[in-house]
């Protein structure tokens, strides 16, 4: 059997569930429903839109194993080299069959290039483990054959060091377990024979059957969790075609799926889902060529399509990044790639034809996969791992040794990256690092330079509390750094930064803060950008690869369209700052889509001196890290249009074609309509829109108010907020600045925050938006740096409207305190935290960043 899980990261998850389209939950039905009605009523009874007069709205049987006792061997005898790029710090394990009287468990803690065998014959049971689940670094999950009469889960949270077996004759059936699926550390399904079907939700503390009636007696050999509610599970032929049931309820119902005529007569031997509508299954070959070795849904099983990719062989695993990568690995050596859901090709696996069957893929990105599975023959060892980090165009041999192996799986250490950071005079730069678990953590960053060189810390941060690092006093004065952090327990990473600027016509003060960027990518979006008077703006681009970077800029300037810049590139392991004043060379508004032929982390910092609708000149600055995908929907929880407040929307559009946004416009108790108030806008292809806010319809909503905002769109766009202000606050003060934040592209019950502070100077605020019809019931806990929690429950807060907590207050962390803070909801918000000051010598400004969700 071949093993595939998800591997989920609390901290890590870039897109989470979809605003619309995909969440089959009963809440998220209704808000689609009411976002629905809201459109109907744009249509229909509003005056409000940009657009031009008449403008509408668009509504099997296991894979064999050499028969030949396997011998161990030394794991690192036939390892090779990992490739370019190689993942040094990803944590991964490899499982199989008993060797020396206890089965196969391999870790490696470099991207496979080095493998150390773990456990003994007194913690590990002499049956052969099928499957194998990384959550993180020290946390995973391994399932296999039946010993001692029951079937056998085993699990370590310490990276191996010890294996505890879970469950007992009297929780877990005499039978064997083939697949698990692990959602996080507490949530993961199991399958086996016949028809079983386990889950915990407790980490293993307790496993429940969830089989009913409709699941028949046959091997299942294949399962795939979205979520604790959301299930996919397939196996063996059952009524002439091959078995996919589907769970949307934690498997009170199950529904099967498919038909004869769509679904071939053969074992279904893995699935793997990319949202919950798109599945891919792999199956069986044995019936020869006219058996389907993939096949594949996009509308939750409603319909099926096949293909056939090598004739007579089994294909025994599959794994998604996207709806476009697919990966299947299949007997004989066979490895196949699609980019784009449709056309798979041939890849040149790293042993000789006809040597292994691949039985296991395991995926990270669209780079780098990991490939296992035992011998085709007698004539070489009996287990082997490949490894590929550039998709696939080359696979290496890590590790190959005399026990068949069965399941491969990685994780990733948390990790977040920050391109810029700067320590010269005028400059101090934080890290503020959020531990929201009940266990400590080390985090681990290597600081990175502009112009070359590296430095390496490490650093206690305790559980439930948070660290703050002075990077002025880590890394010393005058320099451009870059850094990279990552932590074995999830963690949340933030970097503030306050100022004085020296700009054109004088000193401007003020700070920004930034969430990390969780990974390196291609492609980097920003919506904003603005390169006129009293304004500069800087690209800050980081690349910890070997190889260096060229770079393309691709500006959809505002009036004009796209202009292209290139011939530009960032060294290895190094960081390369662009001054975007120079590189438009005149004054523009301007989105930008960044390319790279390496993945690398980018910034956008703006320094400025703004004089917007009759400010007398607002000084700071703002930074947003790009967005590596673009989205249909964006929500933002904060926005203001009180006096001495000026709020933009800006909207990039670089498709070739044009675009149209609605929003709908949330405002504060007694503001205003309880009911979302909209507008209408048009984005030229390859262009950009600035909408000011503060007017009043049909552009915007008009002065003296609090308000969030959810913007929706046909086609793919990003969208970031900008607000400039003089603020008074709870002074009253008079703080200039500005900030910025990219929009989110999800609804989530839990938010988290690593920066926040309620001392002199400083007054901290977290901004709460309910897009929903029901009304949310929302607590915050505060962490402070003592390790005691605070615990304050919200107001109750209205559908459609915002709430703004005071962390300042009594009703909250209190004055004083240095906090991170967790916000958990009983139903989906939006969370941003506004943070205003007066730093040290009298830099006054604001920062605001967007939460980090589960």
């Amino acid at each position: 059997m071949s093993s595939r899980s998800r591997r989920y990261d609390p901290r890590l998850d870039l897109k989470p569930r979809p605003i619309s389209g995909r969440d089959p939950s009963a809440d998220a039905r209704a808000r689609l429903l009411v976002i629905t009605l809201f459109l109907g009523v744009l249509i229909l009874t509003m005056g409000v839109t940009s657009t031009p007069a008449g403008s509408a709205l668009p509504l099997a049987d296991q894979p064999s194993i050499a028969a030949d006792t396997p011998t161990a061997t030394q794991a690192q005898a036939a390892q090779a080299q990992a490739g370019p790029q190689a993942a040094e710090h990803y944590v991964g394990w490899v499982v199989g069959q008993s060797d020396s009287g206890y089965a196969a468990i391999f870790r490696s803690t470099d991207g496979g290039a080095t493998w150390e065998r773990q456990g003994s014959p007194a913690t590990i049971p002499d049956a052969p483990l099928q499957a194998v689940a990384a959550i993180d670094p020290l946390t995973c999950w391994a399932v296999g054959e039946s010993a001692n009469g029951y079937g056998t889960i085993l699990r370590t949270e310490d990276g191996g060091a010890t294996w505890e077996r879970q469950g007992s004759p009297a929780t877990i059936p005499d039978v064997g377990l083939g697949k698990i699926s692990a959602v996080d550390r507490d949530t993961a399904w199991v399958v086996g024979t016949p028809g079983v079907i386990l889950f915990t939700a407790d980490g293993g503390a307790t496993w429940t059957q969830k089989q009913t009636a409709d699941i028949p007696p046959v091997l299942l050999q294949g399962v795939y969790a979205l979520d604790a509610d959301n299930v996919w599970v397939t196996g063996d032929t059952y009524g002439g075609y091959g078995t996919i049931f589907r769970t949307e309820d934690g498997g009170a119902s199950w529904q099967r799926k498919g038909s004869a005529a769509e679904v071939p007569d053969a074992a279904l031997l893995d699935v793997h889902a990319s949202d919950y509508d798109t599945a891919w299954i792999a199956s069986a070959g044995a019936l020869g060529s006219t058996t389907a070795s993939v096949i594949h849904t996009d509308d939750n099983g409603a319909s099926w399509t096949g293909q056939i990719l090598v004739a007579f062989f089994d294909t025994n695993g599959v794994t998604t990044i996207g709806d476009n990568v697919v990966w299947v690995v299949t007997d004989a050596d066979g490895i196949y790639r699609s980019d784009n859901a449709r056309d798979f090709v041939q890849q040149q696996a790293a042993a000789g034809k006809y040597s292994y069957y691949l039985v296991s893929i395991d995926a990270l990105d669209a780079d780098t996969a990991w490939a296992a599975g035992p011998a085709g023959g007698t004539s070489v060892p009996a287990g082997i791992v490949e490894h590929t980090s550039d998709g696939g165009e080359t696979w290496v041999k890590q590790l190959e040794l005399d026990i068949a192996l069965q399941a491969v799986s990685f994780a990733r250490p948390q990790t977040y990256y920050f391109a810029e950071g700067h320590t010269g005079a005028g400059f101090q730069e934080y890290l503020c690092l959020g531990n929201f678990g009940t266990n400590d953590t080390t985090a681990r960053v290597t600081y990175m330079f502009e112009g070359g060189g590296t430095q390496e810390e490490a650093y206690t941060v305790p559980a439930e509390s948070r660290l703050t690092v002075n990077v002025n006093q880590v890394v010393g004065a005058g320099k451009h750094v870059a850094m990279e952090c990552e932590a074995d327990w999830p963690i949340v990473a933030e970097r503030p930064m306050y100022f004085d600027y020296t700009g054109a016509g004088g000193h401007w003060t003020g700070g920004h803060d930034v969430m990390g960027a969780p990974a390196p990518a291609n492609e980097w979006y920003f919506a904003e950008g603005y390169t006129g008077p009293g304004f500069d703006e800087y690209l800050c681009v980081l690349n910890p690869w070997g190889a260096d970077a060229d770079l393309t800029f691709r500006f959809q300037v505002q009036g004009e369209g796209e202009r292209v810049v290139a011939g530009k590139t960032v060294p290895g392991h190094s960081r390369r700052t662009f001054r975007v004043n120079e590189l438009l060379g005149g004054a523009y508004e301007a989105s930008l889509d960044l390319e790279s032929t390496q993945p690398v982390v980018a910034e956008r910092s703006m320094y400025f001196n703004y004089t917007g609708y009759g400010a007398p000149g607002w000084t700071g600055g703002h930074c947003v890290i790009g967005a590596t995908e673009l989205s249909t929907d964006y929500l933002f929880a904060e926005g203001c249009t009180r006096e001495g407040f000026d709020e933009y929307l800006i909207l990039q559009n670089p498709n070739g074609f044009e675009i149209t946004v609605y929003a709908f416009y949330m405002l504060g108790e007694g503001q205003g309509s309880p009911y979302p108030i909209g507008g209408i806008y048009t984005v030229p292809a390859n262009g950009r829109k600035t909408v000011y806010v503060n007017s009043p319809g049909p552009e915007g909503v008009g002065g003296g108010k609090d308000v969030s905002v959810m913007l929706i769109c046909y086609q793919d766009f990003l969208a970031e907020r900008p607000m400039y202000f003089d603020y008074s606050g709870m002074g009253p003060h008079s703080w200039t600045g500005g900030h910025c934040v990219a929009g989110a592209t999800a609804f989530a019950r839990t938010w988290f925050f690593a920066e926040g502070y309620t001392g002199t100077g400083f007054e901290d605020w977290i901004c709460i938006q309910n897009p929903g019809n029901l009304p949310a019931e929302v607590t915050i806990t505060y962490f402070t740096e003592s390790g005691d929690p605070i615990v304050c429950k919200q107001p109750t807060i209205a559908a459609f409207s915002r709430f703004t907590a005071y962390v300042n207050g009594p009703d909250n962390a209190g004055p004083g305190r240095t906090v991170s803070a967790m916000v958990t909801s009983d139903a989906p918000v939006i969370c941003e935290r506004p943070m205003y000051f007066s730093y040290g010598p009298g830099w006054t400004g604001g920062h605001c960043v967007m939460g980090s969700t589960p």
